[in-house]
């Protein structure tokens, strides 16, 4: 989207929103959306279960699986999914064309979303939508953490916009799926993010002596 935005010369919007991740809060809701998503009654119920674990003839003690509703607890993402998808599904927010043949485009994945526009306009109307559908559903923004970014567009330091009761602060880059997005679409910048990375990952076996100079330099 943003080299062809960038070759055709068309700037885009981005406001990429992040949620809390509240179980306890919208767990009713979830469960509600489950039966509509048609998922089995087996599976829903199994959000608390007795379970046991056997290996061979050994067989551990029995254990309730389910009641954690925690962010580290396994299915958190997964039940935070369905939930934030039933919220899309009823914001009326169309998503199956893209932005070159509509004014906004919602990109989704897990819980990483980054309402795209053409214009200025079209991504506070999308986000307005869906943040109705989400609080219905319990669901709560990080306005911290929810950025704004308008490609080849520099921001002032500080630089916030205003989306209704929420205010949101205005980025030249952030980090969608685990990738560096720039303003100016350049590459450059995720390579020294990742190449840093990366050495710091190997400086405890650049700092060891049991390497010889040579295995270091293949490292490299």
């Amino acid at each position: 989207m943003l080299e062809k935005g960038r070759e055709y010369g068309i700037k885009t919007h981005h406001l990429l929103v992040d949620f809390k991740h509240h179980l306890t809060a919208f767990i009713g809701q979830l469960y509600k959306a489950m039966r509509e998503f048609n998922i089995p009654q087996k599976l829903i119920r199994m959000r608390e279960v007795r379970c046991m674990v056997q290996i061979g003839g050994a067989r551990s003690d029995e254990f309730v699986s389910g009641t954690e509703r925690r962010q580290e607890y396994a299915l958190a993402c997964i039940l935070f999914d369905l939930a934030l998808e039933k919220a899309i599904r009823e914001s009326g927010i169309q998503v199956s064309r893209t932005i070159f043949s509509r004014t906004i485009q919602l990109l989704a994945y897990a819980d990483d979303i980054d309402i795209a526009g053409r214009s200025f306009q079209a991504v506070p109307d999308g986000f307005m939508k869906l943040a109705e559908a989400a609080r219905k559903k319990r669901l709560e923004e990080n306005a911290e953490k929810t950025k704004f970014m308008v490609t080849e567009e520099i921001p002032r330091p500080g630089e916030e916009i205003r989306i209704g009761e929420y205010t949101f602060g205005k980025v030249p880059e952030f980090v969608y799926l685990g990738s560096l997005i720039t303003q100016d679409n350049v590459v450059d910048s995720e390579i020294k993010r990742r190449a840093n990375r990366c050495c710091y990952g190997l400086s405890s076996y650049f700092r060891s002596r049991a390497l010889s100079k040579d295995s270091k330099f293949y490292l490299i």
